[in-house]
């Protein structure tokens, strides 16, 4: 909606996160509902995360990271809707058209790719007559 780059999208995400983090935490450190144990677990993962992730945001196509995000998406509201018991009348078609999203997200990013590829070859090609 706001055509931000995905690296931008992660950045904001990654400082919402952390506001809403610190908030969440005071808010569970007063209330003495804190398990220090799995915190640090959270904190050990998610570092190794942010760091690989900081990297490859960077050299990644920006099609591809946009539908990747897009994908991460789609999946945690399907982990939720499987977690809310949600009846099967709904839940089968729900994660069908996820299904299908994905699926169509990954072949339009690869028909976009054969399309760069394409037309990349033609410049060189064009180059080389033009050189000859």
């Amino acid at each position: 909606m706001f055509r931000l780059t995905p690296q931008r999208v992660v950045g904001t995400d990654v400082v919402h996160a952390a506001i809403l983090l610190w908030a969440a935490g005071a808010a569970h450190w007063v209330g003495g509902n804190v398990d220090l144990g799995l915190a640090a677990n959270i904190l050990v993962g998610s570092i190794p995360g942010v760091l690989i992730g900081s990297q490859l945001a960077v050299r990644i196509p920006t099609g591809f990271l946009r539908n990747a995000l897009g994908v991460v998406m789609i999946a945690s509201a399907v982990v939720l809707i499987t977690k809310e018991k949600v009846p099967p009348a709904v839940l089968i078609p729900s994660l069908s058209a996820a299904a299908l999203v994905i699926v169509g997200l990954f072949a339009f990013q690869i028909g976009l790719h054969r399309q760069r590829m394409r037309q990349d070859a033609q410049k060189a090609l064009a180059a080389a007559k033009a050189a000859s």
